[in-house]
């Protein structure tokens, strides 16, 4: 039932169109000259503008109000991020046309769907992740054969919950302060297993596997797309291997979903996932004719040519992952992952700015996504900073300024009781 409802009534329920201008005759210029590298896109489209629809984080523009397709504004309110658009469709033909084995052709919905995408420089940023208060469990993923899972085990670990520690959903109070972004993390355990393919008869099903400051609660499995960050606050993502496990007493967190979207080969090419065409053997979720669109987030890393290293956030309003690949191909990724999909508060951003003497001001990605934030007295309460959330999340903290101790005391009396304090400590991810 669940699978005839999402290809029926909720099939395409988040899609965004927004109408592209070809016309030449004006030239647009206020992009950003030394953000991200721009999208590779068909000759067609290369001066394509387009009015940015939903987008509600504040960032420059065209005089018009348009945006340039493909290319990156910086934001108003925040130092070194900004913000892009574009359709499959402008994506330059030779990308569209690439490995035919791995990718599915795009229809006409998907290559019209907007995408919207943010970018962080990461010199200037920190990068965490944090668990929510209920997912991902650490329980057997329902789609586990019983043949997989090991006699009395309540999990693949052998563990049911996170006792004695305790998962807040939330921020630590400490980094409240230089919180510049959070976005809802990847999918829960329920699916987080493989249900067809090799790596579904295996490892209990290799379960997405993660880690938060320094404590493994779920198995890293090799082969598996990961996100995480070392003790010396460099942040990567790559596909697991055997190897690498010598450095998990090195990391502070890993969060693993899947396969990878893009990766660079080894002549630097950005190139799909040799299973992106597969939804049950890549376990990117969809209908058994590989042609189910629907919303979904992803994050890539890029390197600019001045080799600056950003994070990029992308929500795709009505894709599949043969779409999601073929814009980070165009974007030049070194690597992608899949986050979450189907519902906005599973493809959650937002970014946070404060002016002296006024609360933190939230800017979401998509002016709908205020609706999954509470309110008091007409102010939000935003999500993963000031209120616990179920899901797991990852944040961005901007660095953190050089102070006296004196200083460094009043910040941490500030960020509230010592009772907070304390409890902070337990949940926080540090550098």
């Amino acid at each position: 039932m669940i699978s005839a409802i999402k290809d029926t009534i909720y099939k395409d329920a988040e899609l965004i169109t927004t109408e592209v201008t070809l016309d030449e005759s004006g030239q647009a210029s206020n992009f950003s000259l030394n953000g991200p590298k721009n999208a590779d896109l068909s000759r067609r489209f290369l001066k394509a503008r387009s009015i940015p629809g939903d987008l509600a984080i504040a960032a420059a523009s065209e005089d018009d109000g348009t945006m340039a397709i493909g290319k990156w504004y910086a934001a108003d309110n925040l130092d070194d991020a900004y913000v892009s658009l574009v359709q499959p469709q402008a994506i330059k033909k030779k990308i569209l046309s690439s490995h035919p084995l791995r990718v599915l052709p795009l229809d006409r919905v998907e290559s019209t769907a907007v995408v919207y995408l943010v970018a962080f420089d990461l010199s200037q940023i920190e990068v965490g992740y944090s668990v929510g208060t209920e997912h991902p469990k650490l329980t057997y993923s329902e789609r586990t054969s019983d043949r997989l899972k090991v006699q009395g085990w309540p999990g693949p670990d052998g563990v049911s919950d996170y006792e004695p520690l305790a998962s807040t959903g939330r921020l630590s109070p400490r980094d409240a302060k230089r919180v510049l972004a959070t976005f809802t993390g990847g999918f829960k355990r329920k699916h987080s297993v493989f249900r067809a393919g090799g790596r579904s008869t295996g490892n209990g099903g290799n379960h997405y596997g993660f880690l938060q400051n320094g404590v493994l609660f779920s198995t890293i499995h090799a082969g598996l797309a990961t996100a995480y960050a070392d003790k010396n606050g460099s942040f990567g993502m790559k596909t697991w291997r055997k190897e690498d496990n010598k450095k998990l007493g090195d990391l502070v967190f890993a969060r693993q979903n899947g396969l990878p979207l893009v990766y660079k080969d080894r002549r630097g090419n950005s190139v799909p996932g040799k299973l992106v065409r597969h939804n049950f053997k890549g376990n990117w979720s969809g209908s058994k004719q590989n042609t189910i669109r629907a919303l979904r987030s992803g994050i890539c890393l890029q390197t600019n040519e001045s080799g600056t290293k950003f994070l990029i956030f992308g929500y795709f309003s009505s894709h599949t992952p043969n779409g999601m690949a073929r814009v980070f191909q165009s974007y030049d990724c070194d690597y992608a992952i899949h986050l979450d999909m189907n519902m906005v508060v599973h493809t959650y951003l937002a970014v946070y700015h404060t002016k002296i003497g006024k609360p933190i001001q939230v800017e979401h990605l998509l002016e709908k996504m205020h609706w999954k934030d509470r309110k008091f007295n007409d102010q939000s309460i935003p999500r993963f900073v000031a209120v616990p959330d179920n899901r797991d999340f990852f944040y961005l903290l901007r660095q953190p300024k050089k102070s006296s101790r004196a200083q460094a005391k009043k910040d941490m009396i500030d960020a509230g009781s010592p009772e907070s304090v304390a409890a902070s400590r337990s949940s926080k991810v540090s550098r």
